[in-house]
């Protein structure tokens, strides 16, 4: 297999130095060459056009900005990496550069004390960035993906994955307003056919069962996604309905600044008010509320309201916010009057969260393949027979108005007690 071949374009020679050696120094990675300025860059693009380019945000003679506007223009389907420095105006320039055609973006080593430690940092936040976003130039393994194993916590209690959340009421509209359920049955919630569950011979719990067709009500959609996130939310939200009636819950794989950078950014394109969530925020409809970066968030129930409860817990899939961590506890408050959406990104946070909206009877759909950027996290979704759906990009937003307006019909195998009425 050829190697991943990398165009380095950055103004300091430095920087160059440590990408040429830390890319050179692996096996599946080549350096194509490097610029000190996007304008040589160009040159260099128009006689040989590489596999992808690792650019810095801030240059002379032209930003990155207009560096990626240009290159993407010319060669719309060549990935852009961005190189941001943890500043405001970095994360501000870095998000307009994603508007402008970048694929994602890494943020540069600050304050790590020696040359060793940045090259470290960097193999661990720039490389596999390299490696997901040109995915689609190495040959898809022909064996079948691994089934995702439950921990035995999620044995024991499968509806609220490895997390524990602070209440687990579920919290079905009313009227418009939100109510606690009757208390959880002991009976268990039954497996659907689509989920690959147990037939009622099978299980001792379903003996006795009806067919039905059972209207939801969707009281909360939750949001997650990483690489490609940030254009995919923007496209969402711009022809969102003001007036869907539900709180909306985000989690974007982003580091501080960014994620309170994004909720303006998309707050201005959008007739909903998107907030960086904050701790103790009560859940309101019309509202959407953005994990910050570096805190996960979690849905809690503070007598009869619905509030957001952010920690600085263990990261999750290296990330954090960890999208299991917010479906997962939506799941336990909202039960079946979730809908989860999961958007482009990499690697598989979202499935155990996903998991567990399923497993409360909520509803998961996932954003198709073709229209991701990066589509291991719907495709983990989806692997794992969670997502009801695939939809595109261009149809997300439509999707989710209908199926929270008119609610999601499905065929469901139920016990004839048990759960209460939807």
């Amino acid at each position: 297999m050829k190697p991943i071949r990398v165009l380095i374009v950055d103004d300091s020679i430095v920087i160059r130095r440590i990408l040429s050696e830390l890319i050179s120094g692996e096996t599946d990675l080549a350096v194509a060459g490097t610029a000190a300025t996007p304008l040589i860059a160009l040159e260099k693009l128009a006689n040989d056009v590489p596999d992808v380019v690792v650019m810095d945000v801030e240059m002379p003679e032209m930003d990155g900005i207009e560096a990626a506007r240009r290159i993407h223009a010319r060669w719309p389907k060549l990935p852009i990496v961005m190189c941001s420095t943890m500043t405001e105006k970095g994360a501000d320039t870095t998000l307009k550069a994603l508007e402008a055609g970048a694929t994602d973006y890494v943020t540069k080593p600050n304050n790590l004390g020696s040359r060793e430690a940045a090259v470290e940092y960097l193999r661990g936040a720039l490389l596999p960035k390299l490696r997901d976003v040109t995915s689609h130039l190495v040959p898809a393994p022909t064996a079948a993906a691994p089934p995702v194993v439950p921990t035995p916590e999620v044995a024991r209690n499968p509806s609220l994955g490895r997390f524990q959340p602070t209440l687990v009421n579920p919290l079905p509209r009313s009227g418009g307003g939100l109510r606690p359920a009757d208390p959880p049955s002991p009976v268990p919630p039954a497996s659907g056919a689509r989920l690959g569950g147990p037939s009622p011979a099978q299980n001792p719990f379903e003996t006795t069962q009806v067919r039905a067709r059972v209207q939801q009500s969707i009281s909360l959609v939750a949001i997650g996604c990483s690489t490609g996130g940030p254009n995919a939310l923007s496209d969402i939200f711009k022809t969102m309905s003001p007036n869907l009636g539900v709180p909306i819950v985000v989690v974007q794989h982003m580091p501080p600044l960014f994620t309170k950078m994004l909720a303006e950014r998309l707050s201005l394109s959008s007739q909903i008010k998107v907030l960086e969530a904050e701790n103790g925020m009560e859940l309101q409809p019309g509202y959407a509320y953005l994990a910050p970066g570096d805190y996960h968030m979690e849905i809690v129930r503070d007598r009869t309201l619905v509030k957001i409860a952010l920690n600085q817990k263990p990261h999750e899939h290296s990330c954090r916010p960890a999208v299991d961590i917010t479906f997962a506890s939506a799941a336990a408050i909202y039960g079946r009057s979730v809908l989860g959406v999961i958007l482009t990104g990499m690697g598989q946070d979202g499935t155990r969260g996903a998991r567990a909206i399923v497993e409360a009877g909520g509803v998961v759909i996932t954003q198709d393949r073709e229209t991701c950027v990066v589509p291991t996290m719907p495709a983990s979704v989806a692997a794992a027979g969670l997502s009801e759906a695939d939809i595109k990009l261009a149809d997300m937003s439509a999707e989710i108005a209908r199926r929270v307006q008119r609610g999601s019909v499905f065929q469901a195998s139920m016990p004839l007690m048990g759960r209460g009425a939807p």
